[in-house]
């Protein structure tokens, strides 16, 4: 196998190390030339040989190499075993199996240090739900919502007096002028079930859609393609949390974990997995009617708004960690900060690079916990609340990149 390189959909220092491809800007994906060769005389398993072309390559570089190689006789191949997993190259530490999981959502909380997590906000139209101006967003989303109302009158109007199996398909009366509104899979099978939705401006929320990026946020449920359990990290504008995320699996940009006190966009850390300091039950529905019960002998109080705040970090993940250190003044806020911590540790990034691409984070447990911890709570400080910070001091200097004779035209280039 001859690696080409070239993958576009990558960024950073990775893309450049990429460079460029071999059918130039016509494909984005990675190119390789494989080579299967059947030896009779062969007995055992397939031995597989790779040839990496190297970084930051120009496509005439890479074009060029391989026209002055001219046979698998030209290049210093590398015997190479995959591992368990199936990694060919890029291996995954097999220490990072044995780290404490973040969470599981098979139910199991045995071993975790989260009871629970959820995956970042998905609209499907983020061009209407996301707004930096509250007054825009409430206009937008008003004008959408009366389309959508439009669009069902239409559809119950087209079905009328037919049998739900002559139904004409949705995709056959609707609109689909992108300025009046913007259709997923969901919000067609609301409409397909007769369902009006009416404009609630307590519905627009504070939000982080990128890194350090907040906006005005619709959040509801008929009105995102996937919520997930986001109404119970992040309920109302009133209760407060935090949220650790971190770079989902399927993700193609560099591992990176940050922070959120306000509900994440799935987008804000790319495939994001978003791990809470607290998750909220509700007790009372819309009518104040009770909703569930608390277990016997629980402590916890419902609040004004009929929910119940539950912490995150499991009874397990705090003993362990407790037993582990022999320190009993450790909390669960404190574990909370030192999963932050040690996610932005350099070390353990570039140890375990590899399995950060394609599993979950694993936490180690460190020499120094409270050093993690402590690092970790300050990190937090500063990016949770950067628009507030005291700005770092600089020298700003201004001067002239170019002269005045550099910005004369010779000739035009394409």
């Amino acid at each position: 196998v001859f690696n080409l390189r070239g993958n576009a959909r990558t960024s950073g220092e990775d893309r450049r190390k990429e460079a460029g491809n071999v059918f130039g800007e016509g494909t984005r994906t990675p190119v390789t030339i494989s080579l299967m060769v059947k030896d009779p005389s062969h007995t055992g398993p397939c031995e597989l040989y790779y040839h990496d072309i190297g970084d930051y390559l120009s496509r005439e570089e890479k074009l060029a190499i391989i026209e002055n190689t001219g046979s698998i006789e030209g290049l210093e191949w590398h015997r190479i075993t995959p591992n368990e997993e199936g990694d060919w190259i890029n291996q995954r530490d097999p220490a990072f199996d044995r780290f404490i999981s973040l969470g599981d959502k098979s139910g199991d909380e045995t071993n975790t240090i989260f009871s629970t997590y959820s995956q970042g906000l998905l609209t499907g139209r983020d061009s209407w739900a996301y707004n930096f101006s509250h007054e825009r967003l409430s206009e937008n989303m008003s004008l959408m919502i009366d389309a959508y109302n439009e669009e069902v009158e239409n559809f119950q109007r087209a079905c009328e007096g037919l049998p739900k199996e002559k139904w004409p398909r949705v995709e056959d009366v609707i609109s689909t002028d992108p300025k009046r509104i913007s259709w997923t899979h969901n919000l067609k099978q609301s409409l397909n079930r007769g369902k009006a939705i009416a404009f609630d401006e307590s519905k627009i929320v504070p939000s982080i859609y990128r890194p350090f990026s907040r906006a005005w946020l619709y959040f509801d449920r008929l009105l995102n393609e996937r919520v997930y359990l986001m109404p119970k990290l992040f309920p109302t504008p009133e209760h407060e949390n935090v949220v650790i995320s971190v770079l989902g699996k399927g993700a193609t940009k560099p591992f990176s974990v940050l922070a959120s006190n306000t509900l994440p966009d799935y987008e804000m850390i790319s495939k994001g997995q978003c791990f809470p300091m607290y998750w909220y039950e509700r007790m009372k529905g819309e009518s104040g009617k009770p909703q569930g019960e608390l277990g016997f002998g629980s402590q916890a109080q419902v609040d004004e708004h009929g929910y119940v705040r539950h912490e995150a970090i499991t009874d397990w993940a705090l003993e362990h960690f407790r037993k582990h250190y022999g320190d009993e003044s450790i909390t669960k806020e404190d574990i909370f900060w030192y999963v932050y911590g040690v996610l932005h540790s350099p070390e353990y990034r570039s140890r375990f690079a590899s399995n950060l691409k394609k599993q979950l984070a694993r936490i180690p447990l460190a020499r120094d916990f409270w050093a993690f911890s402590k690092a970790g709570r300050k990190l937090g400080e500063l990016h949770l609340n950067y628009e507030n910070v005291e700005p770092w001091p600089v020298k700003e200097e201004t001067k002239l990149i170019m002269e005045d004779a550099d910005w004369r035209v010779t000739k035009m280039r394409f």
